[in-house]
């Protein structure tokens, strides 16, 4: 808490901030009881939250624009990956299989990288889109099993026969090093 609180106080995020910053993220990672048990009210919790995830990103900005060009271009990359719809069916989801090379190719490319390159790159877009194919795979097993229902809600009688087995696994190492970003965000709902 007492990081989060030197956070706050900061009037301009830099370089410079990036341990006082990662210990209140380090620290908020940490927490697995409600903010309430602490004395903090949610209003309060979530501001201290905001600033401390603001700040991480910008530091991952910062030191992204001081990457090298290889690093950037694979940003910007991912970033031109189109969103992928919050409804999905198989017609949502099916033009997002022109993609699947361009993801395949964004997954050995985040391999080459160290793993300090690789904490730099907001792999977001990548992960849902890659998730979209598994939702994808598993939508057209289940309309097969159901009769040409592709109701989502059923389940299906065999596995999704996903051919994204390896990045998927690439996906939950990345995700892994981005826990504390998405663990604070998961307390805020």
């Amino acid at each position: 808490m007492e990081y989060a609180k030197e956070v706050i106080k900061l009037e301009t995020i830099t370089l410079s901030n990036e341990r006082i910053v990662s210990a209140a993220m380090n620290a908020y990672s940490q927490i697995k009881q409600n903010p309430t048990d602490f004395g903090i009210d949610n209003a309060t919790w979530n501001e201290m939250v905001e600033k401390v995830t603001s700040a991480s990103e910008t530091i991952r900005k910062i030191k992204l624009s001081k990457a090298s060009q290889t690093v950037k271009d694979l940003q910007a990359l991912i970033d031109s990956l189109p969103a992928v719809p919050e409804v999905k069916t198989i017609e949502n989801l099916k033009p997002l299989l022109a993609n699947k090379e361009l993801t395949t190719q964004i997954s050995s490319d985040l391999n080459k990288l160290k793993a300090s390159e690789r904490e730099l790159i907001d792999v977001t877009k990548y992960n849902e889109l890659v998730t979209a194919y598994s939702i994808y795979d598993e939508l057209v097993a289940n309309q097969d099993n159901n009769g040409g229902d592709d109701n989502p809600t059923k389940p299906s009688k065999k596995g999704c026969g996903c051919s994204c087995a390896a990045a998927l696994g690439f996906v939950v190492t990345i995700m892994m090093a981005s826990t504390a970003v998405m663990v604070i965000k998961k307390k805020n709902n």
